[in-house]
């Protein structure tokens, strides 16, 4: 037993790690953890070693099945031997065993998303990389700290302790935490920034991200794409869904507060993607390899709160396009919005501007809907590459693909009371009823049934519009029941940082198979 333990500790290239009598290779004493690192470098080696076929992940052998030069074992094991290792020049044949003790590892993830932060904790499980989140703490958006650079700093350093400190085997192990990466992604909110703020934000985010003994490296703490966020959203749907098949993959639609993103395996014809391209090595919940082609794109000032600030603000530049007007004290006029509910009043802060307007709604509708499209979705404006949605840029058409739809997608039909079992909900139902709920006061809406939240509830006339135009735009018919309205997934918030784990996670284990 003893020789066939020191063949696995050979294999699997780690000279401290734990087998079943606590014995390695190199004779040292079994240590408590392993990190991701350990992992990585495993995975590589095998990978040289022939062990595993990345190219074609299909004929790997799973544990207990047999392997050779021409049988790859599968990710989660590893070929052992039995000295003596050849007969002649030819290697004997072997058997796949399991990688890993059932240990985790963790991955801290700092959040800076365009309404708040967040700081998670996930914990990996070695060899199935099954993901679950064990800690979490919350704070203002990174972009509000731009003239309180200090203060970011220390409310950074606080919820990352915090976080932390949720996970025992963190807490009391410095080794540990000296091992456990650490992200810092941001989205719409900082792309929003200029240059010139957002660069000294992110110098003061990285020098806490370097003092804080977790595993830090400058490239994980950034700016994120849309697109890129789309494709986390979409590894985050999928994984939470169990999805095995190319057949059985959502496409995401997810609207947050500062942008908007959709993300699938188009149904063309000839399976071709002419834009916004991201090929990846998918790692099913079987631990399957699956090579994917995926469409995404974003669309900032699509979010929710970005969405009803552009066009209030397109209606007030319309109202004194031909004033010469000195905002520095404010505007002290009230402007009339065919996008709020009928009687409602709300002060608005103009687009990327710390200006508030007053608006009385009116609660046309169908002028309202008519403007957002005009406005803000551009039928009119040119498509170079055919086919086009939003603003004339380039979108598969989405055919019969299945979505899920989630953020403040989901919020629209929970708000206007459509919800069902199937979750299904028609676009032409969205439409209906936008007509019968714009035109109510707030007063008639409660009364109704319909829940106001008092700080958001005046924005589900526009942004219920803008969801409506939107996926019009997008391909998706009036009666189309492609789309799943979800705020949870088997028990679990679909949430991007999540994915943007597994993704990365992902992407080194691969030894850099992965492409983007």
């Amino acid at each position: 037993m003893q020789r066939l333990l020191a063949a696995v500790c050979a294999a699997c290239g780690l000279a401290a790690q734990c087998l079943a009598e606590d014995v390695c290779a190199a004779g040292q004493e079994c240590e408590e953890e392993t990190s991701l690192l350990d992992i990585h470098r495993a995975s590589s080696r095998a990978l040289a070693q022939g062990q595993w076929d990345p190219w074609n992940p299909l004929k790997c052998q799973e544990a207990w099945q047999p392997c050779d030069l021409t049988r790859w074992c599968c990710l989660n094991t590893v070929c052992v031997v039995q000295p003596p290792f050849t007969t002649g020049w030819r290697p004997r044949p072997g058997m796949c065993k399991p990688w890993f003790p059932p240990k985790k590892d963790y991955v801290v993830m700092a959040e800076f998303g365009s309404s708040g932060s967040r700081v998670f904790v996930y914990s990996v499980q070695r060899g199935t990389l099954d993901l679950n989140q064990v800690g979490k703490s919350t704070f203002d958006k990174l972009s509000s700290f731009v003239n309180n650079r200090t203060g970011a700093q220390a409310e950074l350093k606080k919820h990352i302790k915090i976080a932390v400190a949720q996970v025992r085997a963190l807490k009391w192990s410095k080794r540990l935490r000296s091992k456990t990466p650490i992200y810092a992604f941001a989205t719409a909110g900082m792309r929003t920034l200029p240059s010139e703020a957002a660069v000294p934000l992110w110098r003061a985010v990285r020098q806490v991200l370097g003092k804080v003994g977790l595993s830090y490296d400058r490239s994980n703490a950034k700016t994120i794409s849309g697109d890129l966020e789309g494709v986390y959203q979409w590894v985050t749907v999928n994984r939470l869904l169990k999805a095995e098949r190319t057949e059985d993959y959502r496409g995401i639609l997810e609207m947050g507060g500062a942008s908007l993103q959709a993300t699938f395996q188009p149904t063309t014809d000839l399976e071709m993607i002419m834009n916004h391209e991201f090929d990846m090595y998918y790692l099913t919940p079987s631990r399957s390899l699956q090579d994917v082609s995926l469409f995404s794109d974003s669309w900032l000032g699509f979010g929710a709160n970005a969405a009803n600030s552009r066009f209030h603000t397109l209606l007030y530049e319309n109202e004194t396009k031909n004033e010469t007007v000195n905002l520095t004290r404010g505007e002290n006029r009230i402007f009339l919005s065919p996008c709020l509910n009928s009687g409602v009043v709300a002060n608005i802060t103009l687009y990327k501007s710390n200006v508030k307007v007053q608006f009385n709604g009116t609660g046309q509708s169908e002028d309202c809907s008519k403007r957002i499209a005009w406005n803000l979705i551009h039928p009119n404006w040119e498509c170079i590459q055919e086919p086009c949605g939003v603003m004339g840029r380039y979108f598969p058409k989405p055919g019969k693909k299945r979505f899920v739809a989630v953020g403040n997608f989901w919020w629209t039909v929970k708000n206007l009371r459509l919800l069902n079992e199937t979750n299904k909900v028609p676009l032409k139902q969205i439409s209906s009823e936008l007509n019968k709920f714009c035109a109510l006061t707030r007063e008639d809406a409660e009364r109704r049934g319909f829940k106001w939240d008092p700080k958001f509830g005046y924005q589900t006339c526009v942004v219920g519009h803008v969801h409506y135009q939107v996926l019009r735009a997008l391909g998706f018919a009036d009666d189309d029941t492609t789309i799943e309205y979800m705020k949870e997934i088997n028990g679990v918030e679909p949430s991007w940082p999540a994915g943007a784990v597994l993704y990365e996670t992902e992407t080194k284990v691969m030894g850099g198979v992965f492409r983007a």
